[in-house]
């Protein structure tokens, strides 16, 4: 089978040796953007297995490393931080506003469940026809060359940035930053002077933020 496993929390209190998760027959399995965390014990966290597997951008605390057997590859950013779980009832598993996960995904948001991300806003373009009230769309065109249109929804009034990062996360320009009213908004951004390449764009009002890709191709 395959399994994609995306943007989840795992936390055991198992005994010392035992797996969280054991993948010894999947083949093309993913795993990215997970929080891996043992409340008691230092124990193995999770085994996969098979060809095209993987396991990136995710976090391992009081947990073994993983175990990869037979052509998987642990790629990216494993990471090995104290998520800072905020105190609270058995199952729940809010980041600290200081947790080291933060913006560490790869797609510049947390790691673990977005649900317990303190600044995730969850937004959804099931319907197109229905404006958002904080929404980023995808540039125009993509891939580009040299010249893209971004265009975002603001609910309210407010102080903002667009800005441009490169897949090592650096940033690169800033397009947009200053006070802007409730509304559509389109920006133009030139990258004339930039060389060709997959590149992050984040939206951020507050404590909203959104991110998404491009691709600059000349």
């Amino acid at each position: 089978p395959t399994i994609n496993i995306n943007h989840c929390t795992f936390d055991s209190i198992g005994l010392s040796g035992t797996r969280m998760l054991s993948f010894s027959e999947a083949h093309n399995t993913s795993v990215k953007n997970s929080i891996f965390s043992n409340s008691k014990y230092n124990n193995e966290s999770i085994l996969i297995s098979g060809a095209n597997s993987q396991i990136s951008f995710s976090d391992t605390f009081n947990v073994g490393v993983f175990v990869l057997e037979r052509n998987s590859a642990a790629i990216y950013v494993i990471l090995g931080f104290d998520p800072l779980y905020l105190p609270g009832p058995s199952g729940y598993y809010m980041l600290a506003n200081n947790s080291p996960l933060l913006g560490k995904a790869s797609d510049w948001r947390a790691m673990g469940d977005l649900r317990w991300d303190p600044n995730f806003t969850d937004i959804k373009d099931e319907n197109p026809d229905v404006v958002l009230s904080f929404a980023l769309k995808q540039n125009f065109p993509n891939p580009f060359n040299p010249i893209t249109q971004i265009e975002f929804n603001l609910k309210s009034d407010g102080d903002l940035t667009l800005k441009i990062y490169d897949l090592t996360g650096a940033l690169v320009n800033i397009i947009a930053d200053g006070y802007y009213k409730s509304g559509v908004h389109t920006v133009t951004f030139r990258a004339k002077d930039m060389p060709s390449g997959i590149y992050f764009y984040r939206l951020q009002q507050g404590n909203n933020y959104i991110t998404k890709k491009m691709i600059l191709l000349k």
